[in-house]
């Protein structure tokens, strides 16, 4: 049979397999993408509080086990001071950032001071009531107690954890350090609490069902979203969605303005440099001519994950090889610090290496039109 003698039959099979293959390495990185060392700042300013005699600072200690933790998710970089943290996140150094302020323990663990205090102070009126303790020894003890400030009044006041989360960087980066901020601020109200009932059991603390609520309840969370997207801006993907109709679009035309030129028959080089001037878009199909188009194609597929996901998320090898000299990512990245992160449009490296490829554009299909060969029945350039 004819057939069985047509090379298609037996290319189609392979080309099906090659097909396969380019999709499943160019997909790869969308399979099953995993967070790796997203940075997210941590800001310490908590002074710590005394309880009879022992020193507590929750702030230091939830610190230094974040820095300290084997986590590969999120990589806590210790930061001074809040405007520090809010420049880094500006500046796309942070997806978020952790803050405690000075009287963070103080103000969580006030309550508990709090009911420490009166429960000794009605235990020594009670004694005194009883005849235990003699009036004057009762005012000796609240004279000593005064000189340590031990018997000063406390004010109760929920202490404040905020976080800040760059919600225009990337929504995947953004979901997953809200994620993580939160979870630490449901662990510190969890924590602070069992610690508080470890303190008051410790002391033979009896708690009132009135005090339950502020021994339970000690931290506020205050989050806050800097560069938020709004309204019909993509929900924060702008970047990808633009990504896909501008290059395949680019394509389309390349292809249609090539076999336009192809069929004029611009046999004269001068023909040939006017009609070159129709198509300097994409320098490389100037010299390839058709060949190029999967070249194209494959390059956006192995792109689309570059602008899609943030770095933190993508397989080693595309970090180390694939990112930095992509110049998809640059624009993807560009296009997201105009539209999310209020970058004014600047002469950056990105915007001079786009600058770049016009020129060799230009330069390469004015020079295929002059040095390429062409066909006598029809030219092939520019193509």
């Amino acid at each position: 049979m004819n057939i069985f003698k047509s090379k298609l039959l037996w290319i189609a099979p392979i080309a099906i397999l090659v097909i396969l293959v380019i999709f499943s390495i160019a997909f790869y990185p969308a399979y099953n993408p995993k967070p790796k060392e997203l940075p997210i700042a941590i800001v310490n300013q908590d002074k710590g509080t005394s309880i009879q005699n022992n020193d507590i600072n929750i702030g230091k200690k939830l610190e230094d086990n974040l820095l300290n933790s084997d986590s590969n998710t999120v990589k806590w970089v210790e930061v001074d001071n809040e405007k520090e943290a809010r420049k880094g996140i500006d500046e796309q150094k942070y997806f978020g950032a952790a803050i405690f302020e000075k009287d963070f323990s103080k103000h969580a663990m006030s309550k508990t001071q709090k009911v420490i205090m009166d429960s000794k102070k009605q235990e020594m009126q009670d004694k005194v009531k009883s005849g235990e303790i003699q009036p004057e020894q009762a005012k000796q003890m609240q004279s000593q107690m005064a000189k340590s400030g031990a018997s000063q009044d406390i004010t109760v006041k929920r202490a404040e954890f905020k976080t800040l989360i760059n919600n225009g960087a990337n929504m995947q980066a953004s979901q997953i350090s809200t994620n993580v901020l939160k979870g630490i601020g449901d662990n510190l109200n969890k924590q602070i609490t069992q610690q508080s009932l470890d303190t008051l059991e410790k002391q033979g603390v009896k708690v009132n069902a009135s005090d339950i609520k502020g021994l339970t309840n000690p931290v506020e969370v205050a989050d806050q979203k800097i560069h938020k997207v709004k309204d019909h801006q993509g929900n924060g993907n702008a970047s990808f969605l633009m990504f896909m109709p501008v290059w395949i679009s680019s394509i389309v035309a390349s292809i249609l303005l090539f076999f336009a030129f192809r069929t004029s028959n611009n046999i004269k080089v001068t023909h040939r440099l006017i009609a070159s001037l129709g198509q300097i878009a994409i320098g490389v199909m100037t010299w390839l001519g058709m060949k190029s188009i999967p070249i194209f194609f494959i390059a956006m597929f192995f792109s689309m994950q570059l602008v899609m996901f943030p770095k933190q998320m993508l397989p080693k090898f595309y970090q180390d090889y694939i990112v930095s000299w992509n110049p998809f990512t640059h624009y993807g990245e560009y296009l997201r610090e105009l539209l999310y992160m209020n970058q004014p449009l600047e002469m950056n490296g990105t915007m001079w290496m786009f600058i770049g490829f016009i020129i060799f554009g230009i330069v390469s299909s004015l020079s295929a039109a002059i040095i390429r060969k062409h066909s006598g029945k029809r030219t092939e350039v520019p193509s």
